[in-house]
């Protein structure tokens, strides 16, 4: 598939003050091409080439693909210049923010339970009783938000006040008509 060629060398010469041009660009290229032509080997070195040779060739070789956008790539270059692109991210933000998160209460300040039950109460629309039985058995499901993003700020905020939460992400499948939670 792929044919093995010997590329030329590469030469760098310093373009960056066009006033020094003709020193600095074209006397140096001249020499080179001169070399060339007259059959010897300039006294500039060349670059050095980034040929893998066949591992660059088996890597082409493999197809890649992007479960989140669904495209498929030619070899692992390109897949990792897709994951870095601003589409992919786009796409991934866009994914994770259609995930359910459950929160989950792993720990709080003992000496200030009132307090914690009250902040949990009030960020989760739960009754009060419900949030001290649940603090009773721990680690408890408090609550469920949409969206990554949301989640991790609640995280923060609820750290902020001594409650530690994890968050436990759910897939949502879409069954008839509702939407049952599966833990992904």
């Amino acid at each position: 598939l792929l044919n093995t060629r010997n590329p030329l060398p590469v030469y760098r010469v310093d373009s960056s003050d066009p006033s020094q041009w003709d020193d600095k660009v074209y006397a140096p290229a001249e020499v080179i091409v001169k070399d060339f032509i007259e059959g010897r080997i300039p006294e500039m070195e060349p670059l050095e080439r980034i040929d893998s040779g066949k591992d660059r060739e088996e890597d082409c070789r493999k197809t890649m693909h992007c479960d989140i956008c669904d495209r498929d790539f030619k070899g692992s270059v390109q897949f990792k210049n897709h994951q870095k692109s601003a589409s992919h991210r786009k796409v991934s933000r866009a994914v994770l923010d259609k995930y359910h998160y459950e929160v989950v209460l792993t720990s709080f300040k003992e000496e200030d339970r009132n307090g914690a039950a009250k902040i949990i109460k009030n960020t989760f629309s739960v009754g009060l009783t419900d949030v001290f039985m649940k603090m009773d058995s721990l680690p408890c499901v408090v609550g469920t938000v949409v969206g990554k993003g949301k989640a991790d700020s609640i995280a923060r905020e609820l750290s902020k006040q001594g409650i530690v939460v994890e968050m436990e992400k759910k897939i949502l499948v879409k069954a008839e008509n509702s939407l049952k939670a599966e833990t992904g």
